[in-house]
């Protein structure tokens, strides 16, 4: 026991089986990704070139239960203060391009997400 208190993590290892988060967030960064390819064409063709799908590699990194503006923070549930975010790492031709995230409610519902290159 730290500080005082325990830390349930296998609460949140069980939501994160119970709610194929690994699985939803390989599949949202695909969509994310393919909508990006889409609407972002040229800074698309910038940032991969000629691209190759078969030299874009991602793999789940963390997942992260989440207090925002902790110093705001009342007693009651707020999806926009309180989540779990998967995050997704990136690498093309071998070299780390970035990163996505997404958020999900306690109920297990997305409601946000991130698509950063660096």
């Amino acid at each position: 026991m730290k500080g005082g208190f325990e830390l349930d993590s296998k609460a949140i290892k069980d939501f994160i089986i119970a709610n194929n988060i690994g699985e939803r967030t390989i599949k949202g960064f695909w969509k994310c990704f393919d909508n990006y390819k889409k609407e972002e064409v040229e800074e698309f063709s910038q940032v991969f070139g000629d691209f190759d799908n078969e030299r874009l590699t991602i793999w789940m990194d963390k997942v992260n239960q989440s207090i925002r503006n902790w110093d705001k923070f009342d007693n009651e549930y707020n999806e926009n203060h309180e989540y779990i975010e998967a995050f997704i790492k990136l690498e093309y031709k071998g070299k780390y391009i970035g990163w996505y995230s997404l958020l999900f409610n306690f109920d297990g519902k997305t409601f946000d997400d991130y698509f950063v290159l660096v």
